[in-house]
Order: C-alpha cells, then structure tokens, then sequence
C-alpha cells in the first residue's frame, strides 16, 4: 500500500473514531454537567491546568521526534521511554510538594487538594509516550482510536457518571481524569506490542532531543496560546464563572480538538515522509484544508448562530450564562481547526522553528489582550479569544503557504465553497430558530439540526464542484477507485465525480 492510501486509511479510522469519542464526550459532558453543576467544573477546569502543562514536559517533545525519525533502533526507543518515564515521576513528586503554593497562585485553596490527586495524570502520561508514537510511526490510527475511545468511555461514560450519579462531585470528574489516562497507557502499550525495556535514559537520544526540544516549546507556547483564558478567567473571575467558562470552551473546543488529533496524527508522519515530494504535499495540504473546511466551517457557524438554545437545551437553564460565551469561541474554532494543519506540516519537513516564533509572539499578544479583558467580562475574554485565533491562523498559514510554494489564491479557493456553505446553513437555522418560540429548547435543537443537515445535504448534492476543491475530490476518487465497497454508492459518486 503506498504513503497515500496508508494515509487515506489512517485518515479514515480517525475520523471514524472522532465521531464515536465526539458522541462519548457529548453525551458524558451533558450528564456531568447536569449532576454536577458549574462550580465543581471550575475547580477541576483550575486544577488541572498546571497538570496538563506538565504533561508537554514530560513528553519533552520526543513523542513527535520518534515519529519524524527515518529510522529508530531498539535502545532509542527504551532511553526515550525512560526519559520520560523519569520524568514523569519528577513531574509527579514536584506537583504533589507544589499543589499549596500552585492553589495560592490560581486564586484558591479549594484546588489543592484536586491538584495532588491528579498529579499521577503526569507519570501516565509519561509512561504512554512511546507506545501511542509507536502507533502514530505506523500510522496505525485504528488501534490508537481504539485505545483513546476505550479508554474515555471507561474513564468518563464509566467511572465519572456512575460516581457523579453517587454524589462524587469534583471528586468525580477526578476519577474520570486518572481512569483514562491510565487506560490509555494500557492500551496503547497492548495494541504496539512493544517489548519496552528500560535504559539509560541519558543515553541514545541525542538526535532525538535535539528535535524534540523544539517541539515541546513550541507545544508549550501553543499550550499558553489555548489556555491562559482559562487561567485568566479562574484567577479573576472565580470557579463558579470558570466552569461556565469551561463548559462552552469544551464544548467547542472538543469537536475541533477531536479533528485536529485526527489530522495531525496522520499528516505529521506522511508529512515527514514526503519530504522530498513537494508537488503530493502540496495536494495533499489543499485537499486537506478543503475538507476540513467542508466539516468545520458549518458546523461551528451554526452552533455560534444558535447557541442560546445549544447550551439551554444541552445543559439545562443552571447554565445559561454561557451562551453568550459560546459563539465567539464557536467561531475561533474554525481558525483553529485549520491553523492546526499547519504545525505537523512544517514539524514533518523539519522546519518546528517556524511555528514555534509564531505561537511566542501571538502568546504575548494574547497575555496582553487577556490582562486587559480581565476588568470586563467573560464574553469580551471568549471575543478575545477569536481575535488571536484569527491572528495566529493568518500568520501560520501564510508561513507554510511560502514554505509549499503555494500561493494565496489557491488557498482562498479551496475556502471558497466551505464558507459559503457554511454562511447559507447557518443563515437558515439562524432564522428559524427562536428562543421566544413555545416549543422546548430540546425541540428547538432538533429542528436547528434536522434543518441544518437537509439544507447542507441539498446545497451538496445540488453543486458538489462548487463546493468541494479539485484536490479533495481528486483524493475522494481516488479512494472510491481502491474500495470496491464504497464504488456502488451512487450518491458518493454523484459527489465527487462530475
């Protein structure tokens, strides 16, 4: 099988399995939120942030850098598992002995406590490294869907709504936190059949960490970029306003993480792969952008159009102080979505340097942005938000787009159809819903989503080469022509071959 069908099919398995974990964390979402209520939401959402902080340290980049290598030996693979093991219990003991100053700097005591429990996130964490970059250098995106969806619909669907339904609270959402991340290690270490031994973890990862280090500032810095809103608004607004705050940026920000993994996992290998076939990576990145444009930019637009009723409906009416939090965060996704393409693209060609510049100034932009939002609200923090997200998928991808050769005008006609689309379906829910209207808020949704997919669907089937790019029906054909299974499905056919 070429890098391109391995690619296609990895692509596939992703997508399949981010629309079974995108169903999981809704559904685990909405009951959370309904047993459990903002504040205990806020005092994890506070917690866990220097816990997921760590965790790009322990990694130490080196999770992308076994991926990015052409070739590994055995006793590279054991020094980088124990380096990051090592670190991993490091990480572990510093955060234990640091939760007391760590509550005092997020502005309360109630998180310390949270902070020591969860603190062994880091040490698994550390401990999954190598496996699920074994998986990811294979492009194996089958069995790492099959261990990530495991282990959140154990953690979350299991140990979180059973303990949240007995009266848990915050420790609840705890659980959930340290069941998955532990069963993600299991079984992303069962399904590499690694045989992992550990070394010197000093020892043997000389190239490795030198590409790695870039990697884990750039993650480090990107991490800044995406969570210091939270941090602002947990430190100046309190834990009842952060799980507001929480809850509408998860609940964008889980579907458009969901694609993003998706995407990254597979581009970053063929990228590095393909480093020496300019023309294919060019393709392959406008079909790319095309498609993830097509999925993303009507969907995100229709849930900022309506998001009073999403989050009512959703949530219930404890929570209605987050709408107005959730369209402007709804929007950014969209920039985020196709930012992210970006970073693994120029990481797979060797060139992290150029993302890392770009996340250290738009970082301290938004540091800056975020200090001044402080003395307003949370809705001028979530527009602030969309205003760096803008910044930084302008300047990243006008970046790559001279690294590939590619010009402007071919990147904006791929966005052509997507926005369109996405302006009409989000312009017609738009107008029919109506939170004045008698019906409830879940019958609103409803006929918000039927209205939404019908109107999409026609305007597809209608004019599928206004909306789809060359590139992404080129791919399209070309996966139809190698699955006989698919090759009878005229409505496909009817989409991608005119």
């Amino acid at each position: 099988m070429s890098l391109l069908d391995r690619t296609i099919v990895a692509a596939a398995w992703n997508y399949l399995g981010t629309g079974a974990r995108i169903i999981g964390q809704l559904v685990a979402q909405i009951v959370l939120a309904r047993l459990i209520g903002p504040h205990p939401f806020g005092i994890v959402a506070l917690a866990i942030l220097p816990i997921l902080f760590s965790c790009l340290i322990v990694d130490l980049g080196l999770g992308s850098a076994l991926v990015q290598q052409h070739s590994l030996t055995q006793d590279e693979v054991g020094a980088a598992w124990s380096r990051t093991t090592l670190m991993g219990l490091i990480v572990t003991a510093v955060l234990c002995l640091a939760a007391h100053p760590l509550s005092m700097l997020l502005g309360t005591s109630q998180i310390e406590p949270v902070i020591r429990w969860l603190s062994p996130v880091t040490l698994l964490y550390g401990l999954s490294v190598v496996p699920v970059a074994a998986l990811r250098r294979q492009l194996d995106m089958k069995r790492i869907q099959f261990s990530q969806l495991g282990a959140y619909l154990t953690g979350y669907v299991g140990v979180g709504v059973f303990t949240a339904w007995l009266g848990a609270g915050v420790w609840a959402l705890v659980a959930a936190w340290l069941t998955f991340y532990a069963m993600a290690f299991v079984l992303a270490l069962y399904f590499s059949r690694l045989k992992l031994r550990f070394g010197s973890p000093f020892r043997g990862t000389g190239q490795l960490h030198n590409f790695g280090k870039k990697i884990m500032y750039t993650n480090l810095l990107n991490w800044v970029v995406e969570n210091f809103d939270n941090l602002a608004v947990g430190r100046f607004f309190g834990a009842q306003s952060l799980g507001l705050y929480a809850v509408s940026y998860n609940l964008t920000r889980a579907p458009a993480n969901h694609i993003v993994t998706s995407l990254q996992a597979a581009l970053f290998p063929a990228s590095a792969r393909m480093q020496d076939n300019a023309a294919n990576l060019q393709r392959g990145y406008l079909a790319v952008v095309s498609a993830i444009s097509l999925l993303a930019i009507p969907v995100f637009l229709s849930m900022a159009a309506v998001s009073q009723t999403l989050v009512l409906a959703l949530f219930g009416d404890q929570w209605e102080g987050a709408s107005g939090i959730v369209a402007p965060l709804a929007i950014a996704m969209i920039f985020h979505v196709i930012m992210a393409v970006s970073g693994p693209i120029l990481a797979g060609q060797g060139r992290p340097e150029i993302e890392l510049r770009v996340q250290l100034w738009t970082g301290l932009l938004f540091f800056g942005l975020l200090i001044a939002a402080s003395t307003s609200s949370l809705t001028v923090i979530a527009w602030s938000v969309l205003g760096i997200y803008v910044i930084r998928m302008v300047w990243l991808t006008t970046a790559l787009l001279k690294c590939l050769m590619i010009t402007g005008t071919s990147f904006m006609r791929v966005l052509y159809g997507p926005v369109t689309l996405g302006v009409v379906v989000a312009g017609a829910i738009w107008g029919f819903d109506n939170p004045s209207m008698e019906p409830s808020h879940s019958f609103r949704l409803a006929g918000d989503i039927l209205l939404s997919v019908s109107v999409m669907s026609i305007l597809l089937l209608w004019k599928p080469t206004y909306f789809l790019s060359d590139e992404l029906r080129e791919v399209a054909c070309r996966v139809i022509d190698t699955h006989p299974s698919i090759k009878g499905i005229g409505l496909l056919r009817r989409l991608v071959v005119s």
